[in-house]
């Protein structure tokens, strides 16, 4: 399935004009712009927030796009009326689909790590997805994909992050729906019942998260904790068994108002999970 046409560059403020004033509706309950939201963000609620990320999501899927930043790219390359057309003799045939598409520099795992970890270097799993239509298909869905080819689940978001981010469906710290999100993982040498267990102690997690503004909504042992963070967002937590008693841990804080509280939060949760990391593995006989 080919991405809609587009027609000029012009049209990119037209846009963010609709997005903004898709929010003002949203926000004033305007019931019209309520059931263009609820009909593309099922997740949407009564005490949803409703940022300008939901808004520019929203338009960009109504015209076919799967995100924002994939109709913002080829509004921007779109050729405008003026540009020159090339003779017959000058006319070039389209670059093969793996030149058009080249791996992103800003993949966020290096070639090395995702092929030792993988068994496949970044070209092969593009490759492999675009074949497969990833391109059209839900986060989830890409992660099944990658899954299936032999890829543990933390290496599955992995790769399909990457591709998202390579094929123009997401930015750096976007997700597939428009929020700004910053993830940060570390091993931990502990079981996984430990480090679940100083995500849901109250007591434990003062020692390592003091006054953390949190509130746990789902906990599931040994494997994730779902929380709301008080002060903007949400924080997902997954726990993946490393082998030796050790426990990849991974927070991943959601929802973020805009891209600049991005490495604000990096930072807090690298210095968080350090403090974790600290605190179990000086607890080990």
């Amino acid at each position: 399935m080919s991405e809609p046409s587009v027609h000029s560059p012009a049209s990119l403020e037209r846009l963010r004009r609709q997005a903004r004033a898709l929010v003002k509706g949203v926000r004033a309950g305007d019931p019209q712009a309520l059931a263009r939201v609820r009909a593309l963000l099922p997740r949407f609620g009564p005490d949803s927030p409703f940022l300008l990320s939901d808004a520019q999501f929203v338009i960009a899927r109504e015209r076919g796009f799967a995100s924002w930043p994939r109709m913002k790219s080829a509004l921007e390359s779109a050729p405008s009326e003026d540009a020159p057309v090339p003779a017959a003799g000058e006319r070039k045939e389209p670059a093969p689909p793996a030149e058009r598409q080249p791996a992103s520099p800003s993949l966020p795992i290096s070639q090395t790590a995702v092929r030792a970890r993988t068994g496949r270097g970044w070209d092969d799993w593009l490759a492999l997805l675009d074949a497969a239509g990833a391109a059209r298909r839900s986060h989830k869905e890409i992660v099944a994909i990658v899954s299936t080819h032999g890829a543990d689940p933390w290496w599955g978001q992995m790769v399909a992050v990457g591709y998202e981010q390579a094929r123009g469906l997401r930015v750096p710290n976007q997700s597939c729906a428009g929020h700004y999100q910053v993830s940060v993982t570390r091993t931990i040498a502990a079981p996984v019942e430990a480090v679940f267990a100083a995500w849901t102690d109250e007591a434990l997690r003062a020692r390592w998260l003091p006054g953390a503004p949190l509130a746990i909504r789902k906990a599931t042992p040994a494997k994730s904790v779902r929380i709301t963070w008080n002060e903007g967002g949400s924080v997902e937590v997954n726990l993946y068994p490393a082998g030796d008693q050790k426990c990849r841990c991974s927070a991943q804080h959601n929802k973020l108002a805009d891209a600049s509280l991005v490495e604000p939060m990096r930072g807090h949760w690298s210095a968080a999970l350090d403090r974790l990391k600290s605190l179990l593995e000086a607890a080990r006989p």
